[in-house]
C-alpha cells in the first residue's frame, strides 16, 4: 500500500460516512487546551470545514474522544472522556451541527454503532 496524500489535521478518532471523513481531535498549546471538529473529502484529501459543530456557548466538551455519524441523517455524535478517570458524556448535534442533547456515559466514551431493525 502507498500513501497518496495526507490532510494535517489533529485527530483523536473519525468516522467515515460516503465520501467524508468527520473527525475530532485535540491538543495542548501553551496552556490552552485546542479541541477541533471537521470534515475531509477523502476523495480529494480536501477539507471540506473545520468549523463541523456551531458554537453557540450551548455545550462544552473537555476531552473530544470519539465521534460518530449517522449514515442517514446525518447527525453527529461526540463523546466526552472528561478527564479519563470520570464517567464521561454523548452529545448529539444535527447535519448543521446545531446542539440537541447531551446524556451521562460511563468512563471515557470513544465507541459507538449503529443497530438495525427488520
Amino acid at each position: 500500500m502507498q500513501l497518496k496524500d495526507s490532510v494535517d489535521r489533529v485527530v483523536n478518532d473519525f468516522d467515515i460516512v460516503g465520501d467524508t471523513l468527520y473527525y475530532c481531535g485535540s491538543q495542548v498549546q501553551g496552556s490552552r487546551m485546542m479541541r477541533y471538529y471537521g470534515a475531509v473529502d477523502v476523495r480529494t484529501a480536501r477539507p471540506l470545514t473545520d468549523q463541523l459543530l456551531s458554537d453557540d456557548g450551548s455545550w462544552s466538551i473537555r476531552t473530544p474522544y470519539g465521534i460518530k455519524v449517522h449514515p442517514q441523517t446525518g447527525d453527529i455524535y461526540l463523546m466526552d472522556g472528561t478527564n479519563y478517570v470520570s464517567s464521561g458524556y454523548l452529545l448529539a448535534f444535527d447535519r448543521q451541527g446545531r446542539f440537541l442533547w447531551r446524556t451521562a456515559t460511563g468512563d471515557i466514551p470513544g465507541h459507538a454503532c449503529w443497530l438495525t431493525t427488520r
